[in-house]
């Protein structure tokens, strides 16, 4: 009975989650244009913000949705850099876990923003890809996974949400791929500061978060994480702690604001004033 519930409450969030799209582009869109993205198969998306363009997979009208309501979030709404102090700079350097096809990226790149985004369903990579190319070097692309440990990993394809695909998936179909560490990540790519991290792993922030050392967080200023919850996702009690989580961040130096925005997932703001940089020996 509890699976019924969840399924039937993870679906009722959902269709709340695309009444909103559909009334939110209504407002905002030109009439025209909303028009023929709603009802045509291949209706394009609007042009969101000049020089932060991302282009959509239209083979599946449900594809379509999700990758827009993704643009959507990120780049109309600004749900990762919309408070005061999260607001990302020119210069700045960026790291997004949970790339998706690009969104927060480009959002990032436009803004003048040093980009690495990793990313580790292929389909999603490939999208990717295309739509980061245009900004050359301010944008390192990965096709990764970051978790607690290196190595491989077994990805749950979910089949009905690109942007649901996880460790802790039940979708039907799985692909393995290469995960690292937060740490191995920076050293990858020669990083020893973040001014944002934006971290969206589908239930494996907890593990990412509990795996990297204190001098490392205390080199990243910002970080906006979107948080998902138990007995969602496919996560236990005590794979998901959400106190522990904040409780890390905090000792490491960061005033948390979380926004719980059901009983599905919510979002994690942490903020410091200034962040150091890693020595070499951290890694």
């Amino acid at each position: 009975m509890k699976k019924i519930y969840h399924r039937l409450y993870r679906e009722s969030v959902s269709l709340k989650t695309l009444i909103g799209f559909f009334l939110a582009t209504l407002i905002h869109w030109p009439f025209c244009g909303w028009l023929r993205f709603w009802c045509a198969k291949k209706g394009e998306m609007p042009r969101q913000r000049e020089g932060a363009e991302v282009a959509i997979r239209m083979r599946r009208f449900r594809e379509k949705i999700i990758d827009a309501h993704m643009v959507w979030m990120t780049i109309v709404m600004r749900q990762y850099d919309a408070l005061p102090g999260f607001r990302i700079a020119r210069g700045e350097q960026v790291i997004d876990i949970g790339g998706h096809i690009g969104s927060f990226a480009v959002h990032a790149a436009s803004l003048g923003a040093m980009v690495v985004t990793v990313e580790p369903a292929p389909e999603n990579f490939r999208a990717l890809l295309s739509n980061t190319k245009r900004y050359g070097a301010s944008v390192i692309a990965l096709p990764l996974a970051v978790a607690g440990e290196n190595g491989a990993r077994t990805l749950a394809l979910d089949p009905q949400n690109s942007a649901r695909h996880g460790f802790y998936g039940t979708g039907r179909g799985g692909v393995a791929v290469a995960a690292v560490t937060l740490p191995r990540l920076f050293e990858r790519c020669g990083k020893r500061r973040c001014d944002f991290l934006k971290l969206d792993a589908e239930g494996a922030e907890y593990e990412i978060i509990a795996a990297a050392p204190t001098e490392l967080l205390a080199s990243i200023r910002r970080i906006a994480m979107e948080f998902h919850l138990p007995p969602y996702f496919g996560l236990s009690e005590k794979q998901a702690n959400l106190g522990a989580l904040t409780e890390k961040l905090r000792r490491a130096g960061f005033t948390v604001q979380i926004v719980r925005e059901n009983r599905l997932r919510g979002l994690l703001f942490a903020r410091r004033e200034q962040a150091g940089a890693l020595s070499p020996s951290a890694f």
